[in-house]
């Protein structure tokens, strides 16, 4: 257990009406009042390795990672010790010249990504580095169109949500890009009609993780390639979530031998401890971007601190063997989501992902909702369904997890499908229904 004095049940008792007010007066009033009604919120604390810990020291097994922040699991030592000595020296630059540790990453990047790009950028987060990359993108081509995929999701800002492809949100955005094309993904009749010689770029995540963990084919992802070679677009892939070993090699486009012009990575380059980002380009790109000083440019962007966490990341990656690590939990994953599917197929249908990136598809929304409950509720296990989808629970375990982690989520899922079908569809629906009622009753009192 981390070394933190938690709550006992009084002082929580005095804590808990406080800290929901304030998340009602400055972040949002409706969650509060959800949470507050179900006795259902949690306050996070802490973390080591695997878990994750509330301010009661509740303990909580973590399946979804931050959608794989968290892929050395949480404040792992040596991460933490890098990030440390580097404060104490000092966190951030003042960037009137060069800073070592950028440099140093950005070599250990370029050893790692499909082609050994050696020019890149890095930046604090992964909006910031997908809007430089289409910047990027605009400034070597002269062209200003890019196509993106259907329910492919890359960020919130104007210019990222513009080539997202999830309905929900592009809510309240209004003012979005004009030249950006959504197309069907894993369809490659459709790619060949809206690649053209006008399209600055493509960009694609190889897994959707958006969209049910939908992997792209290798014979796609060369497809996209080869248009993109033919009309002198570039071919740029989020990695975001699949990149520094999350399917097994350091990243998803070396699966279908592919290079990419420009491939970005984020999430787990942090070590789980400091935001960073990074983009990797080819030369043609460099060139381009090389004409135009300060072309890309932030305040914390490649900072001595961000960089010394994920140098000491991709080190722990190596040092630990953790490609073959993850290639051996992946095996594991597809065993139980297997036999899952086989024990209890009027719950959950079917699965989808690769390596450590998967998604557990229910038959009915109802399913994914209320097990994501129960899970939490009664097994103190964290495991996401998707928001705009919830027939989809999202699983992306810790590299470091162990197989006994693994067989333990499992018997929990389990377990939780066994309640689903004694509940039976009328059970599950009237438990919602009852957590609603809760909701409006708290509403109307208040």
């Amino acid at each position: 257990m981390p070394v933190h004095t938690f709550m006992s049940a009084q002082e929580y008792a005095e804590y808990r009406p406080q800290a929901l007010d304030m998340v009602r007066r400055h972040q949002n009033e409706q969650t509060a009042d959800a949470l507050e009604a179900l006795d259902d919120e949690l306050f996070e604390c802490c973390g080591e390795g695997c878990y994750f810990y509330d301010v009661r020291g509740r303990r909580y097994f973590d399946a979804t990672t931050g959608g794989g922040v968290f892929a050395l699991g949480h404040a792992n030592p040596d991460v933490v010790e890098s990030v440390c000595a580097q404060a104490r020296k000092g966190g951030l630059s003042s960037r009137v010249g060069f800073i070592p540790k950028q440099l140093e990453l950005l070599k250990e990047l370029s050893e790692i990504v499909p082609g050994n790009h050696t020019y890149g950028y890095i930046g604090s987060t992964g909006t910031e580095v997908i809007e430089a990359a289409m910047r990027l993108a605009r400034l070597t081509t002269g062209r200003t169109k890019i196509v993106s995929m259907e329910f492919g999701y890359h960020g919130m800002s104007i210019a990222t949500v513009s080539v997202t492809g999830v309905p929900y949100c592009h809510a309240g955005s209004p003012d979005e890009l004009p030249d950006a094309e959504l197309i069907p993904y894993n369809n490659l009749e459709a790619a060949a009609r809206a690649i053209t010689d006008d399209v600055a770029a493509v960009i694609i995540e190889p897994i959707q993780w958006a969209a049910g963990c939908r992997v792209a084919s290798p014979e796609y992802l060369r497809g996209l390639r080869r248009l993109c070679t033919e009309h002198g677009s570039l071919l740029i892939f989020d990695e975001i979530q699949t990149g520094m070993g999350r399917t097994g090699q350091w990243f998803a486009a070396q699966r279908a031998n592919v290079v990419p012009d420009i491939i970005i990575c984020g999430k787990a380059l942090s070590g789980g401890v400091a935001p960073i980002a990074a983009i990797m380009y080819s030369k043609r790109v460099h060139e381009a971007e090389s004409k135009i000083p300060s072309f890309l440019n932030s305040t914390f962007a490649g900072n001595p601190l961000a960089c010394s966490a994920a140098l000491a990341a991709i080190k722990y990656i190596k040092d630990n063997n953790l490609l073959a690590r993850i290639n051996a939990l992946s095996d594991l994953l597809v065993k139980h989501l297997d036999e899952l599917c086989e024990r209890y197929p009027d719950i959950v249908c079917r699965h989808d992902g690769l390596g450590l990136m998967r998604c557990a598809i229910t038959t009915a929304p109802q399913y994914g909702i209320a097990m994501s409950a129960f899970l939490h509720l009664e097994h103190e296990v964290w495991l996401s369904a998707l928001a705009y989808d919830p027939r989809c629970l999202r699983i992306s375990p810790p590299y470091i997890a162990s197989d006994a982690d693994i067989e333990q989520l499992f018997a929990a899922i389990s377990a939780v499908c066994q309640q689903m079908r004694t509940l039976g569809p009328q059970g599950v629906q009237q438990f919602l229904a009852e957590a609603n009622a809760k909701i409006a009753a708290h509403n109307k009192s208040h």
